[in-house]
């Protein structure tokens, strides 16, 4: 007798899933874009930039970029191409500073580029067909749903035997029609 699968894993870099005919997932790290005023402090206090060998903020900036166009032209291409369809986008770290995104003991951090990129005039957030935006990396949760209708949920658990606030660990969340 087999063992009873959990679903299909898909590992979201730069890929596009098609949940069903209505409905396709787009997922990515979405690296954030550190800032020039933050640099400094981002490559000596932060974890990944001392530990990742040959990890530096010109390549972390450059894998946002990556990242960011290829969300931008998915999403116009499905908006475009397959007008019924709604998106829902998976990312690493947070597509807003928004500060319902982001607890309020780091909105002035100046590290604060490293875990959230304002794209709020960008063709992935604007777009009427991303009905949800799923993230992580903030160590603070979240879920509601924004003035143009589109939901936002984070439910992260922060560290082993640390549980962030609001973490839920039998969240779950319905997307779509």
């Amino acid at each position: 007798m087999g063992k009873k699968s959990l679903g299909k894993f898909v590992f979201l870099d730069q890929i596009r899933y098609d949940v069903n005919k209505d409905l396709t997932i787009l997922g990515c790290t979405l690296f954030s874009h550190i800032s020039p005023r933050q640099e400094f402090a981002v490559e000596t206090r932060m974890v990944d930039f001392k530990d990742i060998l040959r990890w530096t903020v010109d390549g972390h900036n450059a894998a946002h970029e990556s990242d960011l166009n290829w969300l931008n032209s998915q999403v116009s291409t499905i908006a475009k191409n397959e007008p019924h369809r709604q998106i829902a986008i998976f990312t690493h770290h947070s597509p807003s500073i928004d500060s319902r995104f982001t607890d309020p003991k780091h909105i002035s951090s100046d590290v604060s580029t490293d875990f959230a990129t304002d794209l709020s005039n960008k063709r992935c957030w604007t777009n009427s067909a991303v009905v949800a935006w799923v993230f992580g990396h903030t160590h603070f949760n979240c879920a509601f749903t924004d003035a143009s209708g589109k939901t936002i949920i984070t439910n992260q658990k922060e560290y082993r035997l640390i549980l962030a606030q609001g973490f839920n660990p039998e969240g779950a969340f319905t997307i779509g029609k």
